[in-house]
């Protein structure tokens, strides 16, 4: 994944995987080859990618489809953090539960969740709408 997501950031930018392996990234002529292949690039070499391109590790790791993590993330305070480990590791159910009652206490209306869901994906598969998740609180 990581030689696929080089390679579409080095065409969108107009320079070759060769030429940003050998300048940017410092790196022999035949490691990319081997990334085409399946082989993971070294921590330094994908923190440089990282960097020089301006995206997210996990992005050219193929962990992630969002090219760079928005900057309200490194934002959050350790309270926010806590709150969205605790809703990842929440079963379904809890996790429209708590959704709900978070918006319902900041008096964000079900068309604002709904329109937000749509525009980031993140609780795209949670149907606000649906009256059994909200006979649940």
């Amino acid at each position: 994944m990581f030689y696929e997501r080089l390679s579409i950031l080095c065409e969108a930018n107009n320079t070759s995987v060769a030429e940003v392996a050998k300048n940017i990234l410092k790196v022999s002529s035949g490691t990319p080859t081997g990334w085409k292949n399946g082989t993971s690039p070294k921590l330094s070499v994908l923190i440089t990618a990282a960097k020089y391109f301006n995206v997210s590790t996990d992005y050219l790791l193929g962990l992630s489809d969002m090219p760079s993590a928005s900057s309200e993330c490194a934002e959050l305070s350790p309270d926010e953090w806590q709150i969205i480990r605790a809703l990842r590791n929440a079963d379904p159910r809890n996790r429209v539960t708590a959704v709900l009652s978070m918006n319902a206490i900041l008096g964000i209306s079900e068309s604002t969740i709904k329109e937000s869901c749509d525009q980031q994906a993140t609780f795209s598969h949670l149907d606000v709408g649906n009256k059994d998740t909200r006979s649940a609180f």
